[in-house]
């Protein structure tokens, strides 16, 4: 089967769970563009709102994944956190399934985009 594009795969994004959209970003990221990446897998155990992703290649980025739908925002322990590591000079973005495109150019390039990589303007 030959690979979705970033555009055939956002076609669909607007009913992707979170799981989903976890899925297909890292299919790109790691499968695609050689990251690598870390995950928490049960973070019940941990402090609340370390964001979903890190991703490693040339540099790391942080990344906090939201869905489509308007609900979907992040809570105020993830604010804090994606706001410390920016103020740290982290990489560190909020993303969705409709910023797709971005995303994989982000992840192709060998530059970051600078310490407040967010697509949105605010974490909301």
């Amino acid at each position: 089967m030959t690979p979705l594009t970033p555009t055939e795969l956002a076609q669909g994004w607007k009913a992707w769970a979170e799981a989903k959209w976890q899925h297909e970003l890292l299919d790109l990221a790691c499968n695609k563009l050689g990251w690598t990446y870390f995950h928490p897998y049960r973070s019940y155990k941990s402090p609340t709102g370390f964001p979903d992703l890190v991703l490693c290649k040339r540099r790391v980025i942080f990344a906090e994944l939201k869905t489509y739908a308007k609900a979907s925002k992040p809570t105020a322990s993830q604010i804090e956190w994606l706001d410390r590591l920016r103020d740290a000079g982290a990489e560190v973005y909020l993303w969705r399934p409709q910023h797709f495109e971005e995303i994989a150019r982000i992840l192709t390039d060998r530059s970051p985009s600078g310490p407040t990589g967010d697509l949105e303007t605010r974490w909301t």
